[in-house]
């Protein structure tokens, strides 16, 4: 049987071009090497540190400026390249990819990453949600028959640390002997209400529990106001800023340093594979992040271990307790990883995904006039 053939599309909204989803993509071709023929085409404002090294993967400048100029190079790569699936893995991506398809008989799948749900999410024949929290959301507002599945984000297999890198850093930073607390975000307006909450953890844990401990707070620096803020915050305190690409490229591999990870989304994948840590989830209403455990799990899985978390019991003694007996939960935490984020047990679905063949909606004049719509809303219009 011959391969399927996919050409994955993913945006580059600034210039770090470092988000998550560019490491679910990363994953999910990884794991499906063998089995599939494809390119990654990105687009956007700066070619990914994360796809710069594979061979697969080209660089577009796009902007709302060159709209359709790169939408004609898009189907120009279409034509030449033949692929039998089109993967968007952002809304960005997929207006660009409906554009450069509508009149191409291609199967065009789009990956939802989590994050809020939105109004509308522009026409694919299949749809895949990581969080059932927007799975239920676009549910109720499937025009077109969209075929929906729910893949949670997951990892290909458990992440190799980078013992160089990981002795260097305790070396750096002298971290021998020492309980140590790790965060990697980026220093944004974005993630910086979880980085306050994780060093609010680290100081209660400081302070009450543990002297002989240090935070490693490692990411992007994308926002020098908000850098500053933290740096106020962990005055008095051993803890560090760390920005350099060193440590922030696939900041992932360094994790085996840490015995407590405050994570979400996919960082939480990455980190349940290792042995005998700790996982903590930022919430927008708690001051403190909150331990992963059997009770709370189905809730935080549902919402993709995103701050966004609602009905979710804070219990500040439990909290406390998780800090100071860190071998209450290492067993469920290393439970789920095997069963929820193993990429490797759902690769046949996604063969399944990639084999199926495009259907086209029979309302094809509204979904031209939707098709509009979308392009409008991407230029702020409407």
């Amino acid at each position: 049987m011959e391969k399927p053939k996919v050409l994955f599309i993913i945006y580059s909204i600034n210039q770090s071009a470092v988000g998550g989803h560019f490491h679910s993509l990363i994953s999910l071709t990884d794991s499906l090497s063998e089995d599939i023929n494809y390119i990654i085409i990105n687009l956007g404002k700066a070619f990914s540190p994360i796809l710069k090294e594979k061979k697969e993967a080209f660089f577009i400048q796009a902007c709302k400026r060159t709209f359709f100029n790169t939408c004609l190079k898009l189907t120009k790569i279409i034509k030449e390249t033949n692929p039998t699936s089109i993967h968007a893995f952002d809304r960005i991506s997929l207006i660009y990819a409906n554009q450069a398809t509508f009149f191409k008989n291609r199967t065009l799948i789009f990956t939802k990453c989590g994050g809020p749900n939105e109004k509308t999410i522009p026409y694919s024949d299949i749809s895949i949600f990581f969080s059932k929290e927007n799975l239920n959301y676009f549910s109720t507002k499937n025009l077109f028959n969209t075929e929906i599945y729910f893949l949670p984000n997951r990892v290909n297999g458990i992440i190799e640390q980078d013992k160089n890198r990981i002795e260097q850093l305790k070396r750096e930073y002298q971290l021998n002997g020492k309980t140590i607390f790790i965060r990697i975000a980026r220093f944004s307006e974005l993630h910086k209400i979880s980085i306050i909450q994780t060093i609010n953890l680290f100081k209660l844990y400081h302070e009450k529990i543990n002297k002989n401990s240090k935070l490693l707070l490692i990411g992007v620096n994308q926002s020098a106001d908000v850098t500053n803020q933290i740096c106020q915050k962990i005055e008095n305190l051993p803890a560090f800023i760390i920005t350099s690409d060193n440590y922030t490229q696939n900041a992932s591999s360094l994790l085996g340093v840490a015995d407590f990870i405050v994570a979400t989304g996919r960082g939480v994948m990455e980190a349940a594979g290792l042995s005998n840590k700790k996982l903590f989830v930022p919430i927008e209403t708690s001051p403190y992040p909150i331990p992963i455990t059997s009770e709370n799990f189905d809730k935080l899985f549902h919402y993709n271990f995103s701050p966004r978390i609602k009905g979710v019991e804070i219990d500040f003694d439990k909290i406390y307790t998780e800090l100071k007996d860190k071998t209450t939960t290492i067993e469920f935490i290393n439970k789920i990883f095997s069963e929820y984020f193993d990429i490797n047990t759902i690769k046949d679905t996604y063969l399944t995904i990639y084999n199926r063949k495009a259907h086209k909606p029979r309302r094809k004049f509204l979904l031209a006039i939707y098709q509009i719509k979308m392009v409008l809303n991407y230029f702020g219009i409407g």
